[in-house]
């Protein structure tokens, strides 16, 4: 398959309630700047943009953001660049089918943001 060479970096493991999984949220920032370029290169396509173009699932993906105090904007952003890293390390170039669940108020959380989503191989890279 395709190649990749990971880095590990820090890992912080978020609990949501008593009875919650563990979703492992990566600091992508604190990765290698080549990592991180890659990492961010994965596309995201809606079901329209996928139409007559040849991809291949990979498997499903799951990231996690939680805002603290007034910093809640742009979770979605950083739940999506979970679900890049996730997809990345299983050699997708892309994400498609992401949604979205949030809920206030969980451990140390203003708002938790958890997304999931297909990781894809594209063929043809639009």
């Amino acid at each position: 398959m395709r190649g990749l060479m990971l880095t590990v970096g820090a890992v912080l493991l978020v609990a949501c309630g008593s009875n919650a999984t563990h979703i492992a949220a990566i600091s992508v920032y604190e990765l290698p700047h080549e990592e991180q370029y890659e990492i961010r290169s994965v596309r995201v396509f809606d079901l329209d943009q996928l139409m007559g173009v040849e991809f291949e699932v990979l498997g499903a993906v799951e990231g996690v953001s939680c805002g603290r105090q007034a910093w809640v904007l742009g979770q979605n952003v950083v739940a999506v660049e979970q679900l890049k890293y996730y997809a990345w390390t299983m050699g997708a170039n892309g994400l498609t089918n992401i949604q979205y669940t949030s809920r206030e108020g969980y451990s140390d959380c203003t708002e938790l943001v958890e997304a999931i989503g297909d990781a894809i191989w594209v063929s043809d890279s639009k």
